[in-house]
């Protein structure tokens, strides 16, 4: 289990993941760092189930991995490998695309198979990069959390928050940067690069405009009828909202229209934002597939600017095409791929084993593929 320095998932786990409810008005692009509450999976540890062999989950060449890692892995993972119907995914009619949702999916493989797999990658990807003579030091760990307070103040805080304590975030980091030095070895960046890739690239360093929308949908004349009048009447309109819209997810969405980036916005209703002032609504509008009407309450209004240029964000930015350049020269997933291949690795928990070598065994028999751009492995 890796901290999440990009808002990105980490390998090898991928891919369905509940999101949060909306989007923060003052959200930038590109550069910002999300770091979100890490989900508890109620995993207890010391559990003897199956027959650990005393505190050790596995052996990796040579090295013991802690049946420790594996449970707090459990604890702390944001992100499971899971199947999702989508014949079970709600529709938002205005976006034709799914909203954020929250639904009961099936898991695969188990959760603790993919705790195994994850805490086996990682003793391999810290093996590789010490191997590789690329490990970061203690005091380049160091200065990498400093680079994240600047960003974040309360970077620290909320891991020590969410059950971290100060050696579990070093060694949480020490493996992030383990991975981006394997992608990006033998890459340079320049800072002449850096300002080129600003200059030739202003739109990304742009925050784009938004709005924050409280939606009614309708589904007759009749209903639209009733709302109008409370809406007439004084009434709020969220309040109106809540009594007769049948927005997809409305109440997990708080009525609120799913997106707040008006680029994002389709483009009958980014023409109706942009003639609507604040606190005001946009009026009735039938839309032509479902034949449902809607209302949209622009709550607030936020136009674009560019951002300001500093020596944080062309960190950043030096990262994103170090990522690039080392994605090119250097395929991290064949790395690994091959690493775990040709590791000697012995499983110590019974119940574990044999999902293992399945596991294992269906790696060993995959063909090379080709490298794929893998934006998890940089510390932005």
């Amino acid at each position: 289990m890796l901290i999440n320095l990009a808002g990105l998932p980490k390998e090898p786990t991928v891919f369905y993941c509940p999101g949060s409810r909306g989007e923060n008005l003052s959200r930038k692009p590109l550069v910002l760092i999300s770091l979100a509450a890490l989900a508890i999976v109620g995993c207890k540890g010391g559990d003897s189930v199956g027959g650990a062999s005393g505190d050790v989950l596995a052996v990796v060449n040579g090295e013991s991995v802690p049946m420790m890692d594996y449970y707090r892995t459990m604890e702390r993972s944001q992100l499971v490998t899971a199947v999702v119907n989508p014949n079970q995914l709600q529709v938002d009619p205005a976006t034709r695309v799914p909203p954020v949702q929250v639904m009961k999916v099936q898991v695969q493989p188990s959760l603790g198979l993919q705790a195994l797999r994850d805490c086996i990658y990682n003793t391999v990807l810290k093996q590789r990069a010490k191997d590789q003579g690329v490990y970061p030091t203690d005091d380049a760990v160091q200065k990498e959390i400093e680079f994240q307070q600047k960003r974040n103040a309360n970077f620290v805080k909320d891991l020590n928050t969410n059950g971290f304590t100060v050696e579990q975030i070093k060694s949480e980091i020490a493996l992030v940067l383990a991975k981006f030095n394997l992608q990006t070895k033998g890459a340079t960046v320049t800072a002449a690069d850096v300002d080129t890739f600003i200059k030739d690239n202003a739109s990304k360093f742009t925050v784009p405009a938004q709005a924050a929308l409280i939606m009614i949908e309708v589904p007759d004349e009749k209903t639209r009828d009733l709302a109008q009048k409370e809406i007439a009447e004084g009434q709020m309109f969220s309040a109106v909202a809540q009594h007769y819209s049948i927005q997809a997810n409305a109440k997990a969405l708080n009525y609120r229209y799913p997106s707040v980036n008006v680029q994002d916005f389709p483009a009958i209703l980014r023409t109706l934002i942009d003639k609507t002032k604040e606190f005001a609504a946009t009026g009735w509008q039938k839309d032509p597939t479902t034949k449902h009407f809607v209302n949209f309450y622009v709550e607030r209004k936020v136009p674009s600017k560019k951002m300001t240029i500093d020596d944080t964000i062309k960190e950043l930015v030096r990262r994103e095409l170090l990522t690039k350049k080392g994605s090119d020269a250097n395929d991290l997933n064949k790395q690994m791929a091959d690493a775990l291949k040709a590791s000697k690795i012995e499983i110590k928990v019974k119940y574990l084993d044999e999902p293992w070598k399945k596991a294992f065994a269906e790696l060993s028999k995959t063909k090379d593929e080709p490298k794929t751009d893998d934006k998890a492995t940089h510390p932005k």
